[in-house]
């Protein structure tokens, strides 16, 4: 035993840089960002925001009466709007596929304290989506003002805060319902039914019921998370800035939920819970052992 030397340790410059949520973040981003990762979802999203939001500017001047703050701020809420619904599917089939394939059973063996890496992971979604969402209203709001004149400051200023943040919130919330079901295709089907599917067909019944069932309808609708996320990106409502904040709030309670069911799930989720992950003797290669 005294034979044994002890092992000198690595000296500064090659020791490893320590893994600080700084660092994390920043790989998060960078790993969303590689092939396979948001790239698609975030053109494809940018690509069908500006579509919709400056297809719209000739028909918001006539649905605006000749009032240049209607007509300007109509583009920005279907532009932000259709940037956060489109992302959302992106995000879902992601974070749903990179679960079961990627890093992510890697991620189940290696990795027993998962909270900063989760925290890691929704910030960099977080910021990818608040910027992402901010060039959509940057661009949008630029065509349009010089289109109808009617953007204010405070109108731009209320469109980029309901769009950072509700596009943020509603991502968030699409990362944990993906990470809830493990499923990426199961996900952005839930997603669809719960955000696209339900109100429509909640509203249509509610038209034909009595007026108590109807305002219970109603109420449903308006608290599902896709009209949340319209009237947080839309900032021509009434009051606009009591609105905004109101689908803020609605999608912030929503996250707050949803979330802390998948932190709690994918703290505890291993490898084995995954039909197929690990296979049982009967499905193993003849020979093997």
């Amino acid at each position: 035993m005294s034979d044994l030397v002890p092992l000198t340790p690595l000296p500064a410059d090659l020791r490893p840089a320590p893994q600080t949520l700084t660092r994390v973040v920043r790989a998060e981003v960078a790993r969303m960002l590689r092939q396979g990762g948001l790239v698609g979802a975030l053109a494809i999203s940018l690509g069908a925001s500006l579509v919709v939001g400056l297809g719209s500017i000739p028909v918001a001047g006539r649905l605006g009466g000749g009032d240049p703050h209607a007509s300007a701020a109509t583009p920005l809420a279907l532009a932000s709007a259709t940037a956060a619904l489109v992302l959302v599917v992106g995000v879902a089939l992601h974070v749903g596929g990179h679960g079961r394939h990627g890093s992510g059973p890697a991620t189940m063996v290696l990795v027993p304290d998962r909270t900063r890496l989760i925290t890691a992971r929704a910030l960099a979604l977080a910021a990818l989506t608040a910027t992402h969402m901010g060039v959509v209203v940057a661009l949008v709001a630029l065509v349009t003002g010089v289109a109808s004149g009617g953007i204010t400051t405070s109108m731009l200023v209320l469109a980029l805060l309901g769009a950072a943040s509700g596009g943020t919130l509603a991502t968030l919330l699409a990362a944990a319902v993906a990470v809830l079901l493990d499923h990426p295709v199961a996900a952005a089907l839930t997603l669809g039914a719960w955000w696209v599917v339900l109100p429509i067909t909640v509203a249509a019944l509610s038209v034909l019921a009595p007026d108590p069932v109807a305002t219970v309808g109603d109420t449903v609708v308006a608290t599902t998370p896709s009209m949340l996320a319209i009237r947080a990106t839309d900032p021509g409502g009434t009051p606009a800035l009591v609105s905004v904040l109101q689908g803020i709030g609605g999608l912030g309670l929503w996250v707050a939920v949803l979330s802390a069911g998948a932190h709690a799930l994918f703290g505890r989720r291993t490898i084995s819970h995954r039909r197929g992950d690990v296979l049982s003797p009967d499905r193993r290669e003849p020979g093997r052992r």
